[in-house]
């Protein structure tokens, strides 16, 4: 009887493990099948790793990097590839919305865009892109935008997932940026300032606000903090409307 026990129990163990390598040779059938179905689709992975960004700390060149890696995987765009090769140039330009065609566009922009950028890499690709509020609304590929926005927060996830955070960074160090708006709010684009390419890379047309943001960058007697916040990008959780009462932020 014990013998018959032990023989039951043996095959019982044995018949579990047949079960179990079954499973596993399954999974790994499945995993076969599902690696082979997206093999066709592009990878976007720009290394193995690198550095993640943070949404909240980028620098308005390094948003534009962002945003044309965004754009280029949404649109399925080959320059994105290409974007973590040595010596790789990124150019940003601006243009009024009156010159939108200049930089691609041949669609309706969307309500409320003031500025239209074009991201290029030297012999590699472009892209287009505006903002809205927190919102920023790219190329859809067919001259026109696509109609839902995107985040910051949105976009910085797509590139950490391709980890592409080092490669965007190092592009956005070399990056040049050139104001080509004619609609009166050119700003001197002087290589050595710094401070005034950061600002029109990011800074709405001269409308309202942007005239009381001058008015109020010019006026000795307003907390330089307040400052610092009309001028950071809209989409920053610090940032104040220039057209705020200096003194309501308190």
């Amino acid at each position: 009887m014990k013998k018959w026990k032990v023989a039951s129990a043996l095959f019982t163990v044995v018949a579990l493990g047949i079960g179990l390598t079954a499973c596993g040779n399954q999974h790994d059938s499945s995993k076969s099948t599902a690696s082979s179905s997206t093999s066709s689709q592009p990878s976007y992975q720009l290394a193995s790793s690198s550095a993640k960004l943070d949404p909240a700390s980028l620098t308005p060149k390094q948003n534009a990097a962002v945003v044309m890696f965004y754009a280029g995987v949404k649109n399925h765009q080959r320059y994105v590839q290409q974007m973590n090769k040595s010596g790789q140039q990124l150019t940003i330009d601006l243009y009024s919305p009156g010159d939108a065609k200049k930089a691609g566009v041949s669609g309706k922009l969307p309500a409320g865009a003031e500025v239209v950028y074009e991201a290029k890499l030297a012999n590699a690709g472009s892209t287009y892109y505006t903002l809205v509020g927190d919102q920023t609304y790219i190329s859809d590929g067919h001259g026109g935008f696509r109609k839902k926005g995107a985040t910051t927060a949105e976009m910085v996830k797509v590139a950490n997932q391709n980890n592409a955070g080092d490669a965007l960074c190092q592009l956005a160090e070399n990056a040049s940026l050139n104001d080509l708006r004619t609609d009166g709010t050119n700003v001197n684009n002087q290589q050595g300032n710094t401070a005034s390419n950061n600002n029109a890379a990011t800074a709405s047309s001269m409308g309202p606000q942007g005239k009381a943001r001058a008015a109020m960058n010019a006026d000795p007697n307003i907390d330089p903090e307040f400052k610092r916040r009309i001028n950071l990008p809209p989409d920053d959780p610090d940032y104040i409307q220039p057209t705020h009462d200096p003194d309501s932020w308190r």
